[in-house]
């Protein structure tokens, strides 16, 4: 078990390490040139729609535009999420603290976070700026249904104790923070490493992996800092948030929104969608314990040990997110 010195002390560390590493101080941020924007744009291993032969027949100019549309969508989400959700539940972290015990220097810690996700930010707005000025692809309006993260919070916020309010944020904050970094580290393997997708994603990186750690190492420390009764109500709500990340949004409209952009009607986009993503992942629904990016935040529970509360563990056996046998 992490005490609180030991975890005031990583925190101390932390603060020292991000005046030498955070890109926002030190690094020349990768521009999209009109040369580096004839790449594609995104890890076509991504949208198994481009390997449907009515997708191939359009050409390779569609494809190109589809995967541009595709980074497009996902340096929106990125410029939106990182500011309405990450780094104001890092301010709040900051100013209000956990409801739990917290060091002051971990609250500082919180504020480096939310300054560098407010860069990401900024980056992906530039990014999406040079897209539009190389391509003239852009990515459509937002809704709040395409990002699950906020459906999450939502979610949990409505359940959660006027009382437990400040570490139910927290406990999203920390696992959505592991969600991500597991996603860019997936998106930036799968893209072409000379592409300028790739060139981002592991700028982006470079502080998305301190940030991974930094909030699993809180999540511990303010779990342990929960009397039983908080723990019990807290753990109640981790399958709520899981349902609403991990299993709200739909692949199939989001790959029949891709190919509305380059042509396709409704109607043809959805069938072509349906069949491309069976032929690629099949039609079984997999169990949730086997979501792929389910290993972050299952990782998370282990560390934090939420696994070895048994309320808890039992919510989650019975939530079906976490299977009985490996417990």
């Amino acid at each position: 078990m992490t005490g609180k010195s030991d975890f005031d002390e990583y925190c101390q560390k932390y603060l020292v390490q991000w005046e030498k590493r955070a890109t926002v101080r030190h690094l020349q941020r990768t521009r999209l040139s009109a040369e580096a924007a004839r790449y594609e744009m995104f890890p076509a291993a991504l949208q198994p729609v481009l390997e449907h032969a009515e997708v191939v027949a359009r050409g390779p100019e569609a494809r190109h535009r589809l995967l541009a549309r595709a980074a497009a969508i996902f340096m929106l989400h990125v410029a939106i999420l990182e500011v309405e959700v990450i780094t104001d539940l890092c301010n709040r972290l900051a100013n209000k603290g956990a409801d739990a015990p917290v060091p002051k220097s971990a609250l500082q810690v919180a504020l480096t976070v939310s300054t560098d996700e407010a860069y990401h930010a900024y980056v992906a707005r530039e990014f999406l700026l040079d897209l539009e000025e190389h391509t003239g692809v852009v990515p459509g309006p937002a809704g709040e249904g395409d990002m699950p993260l906020i459906g999450a919070l939502a979610a949990v916020r409505r359940r959660a104790a006027p009382e437990l309010a400040r570490v139910a944020d927290t406990m999203v904050l920390c696992f959505s923070e592991n969600f991500v970094t597991e996603e860019l580290f997936g998106l930036s393997s799968e893209a072409d490493p000379e592409g300028p997708f790739h060139l981002n994603m592991r700028e982006h990186m470079m502080d998305e992996g301190r940030h991974q750690i930094y909030f699993r190492k809180l999540f511990r420390h303010v779990w342990d800092g929960l009397d039983e009764e908080r723990r019990t109500a807290l753990g109640q709500l981790v399958p709520h948030y899981l349902d609403s990340f991990l299993t709200a949004s739909s692949y199939e409209a989001s790959q029949a929104k891709l190919l509305s952009y380059i042509g396709f009607d409704d109607e043809t986009a959805t069938r072509i969608a349906r069949e491309a993503i069976a032929a690629v992942y099949g039609t079984e629904r997999p169990a949730k314990s086997t979501i792929k990016f389910m290993r972050n935040a299952l990782h998370l529970l282990e560390v934090s040990g939420i696994l070895e509360h048994p309320p808890t563990r039992q919510t989650l056996i019975d939530s079906g997110w976490v299977d009985a046998r490996s417990t």
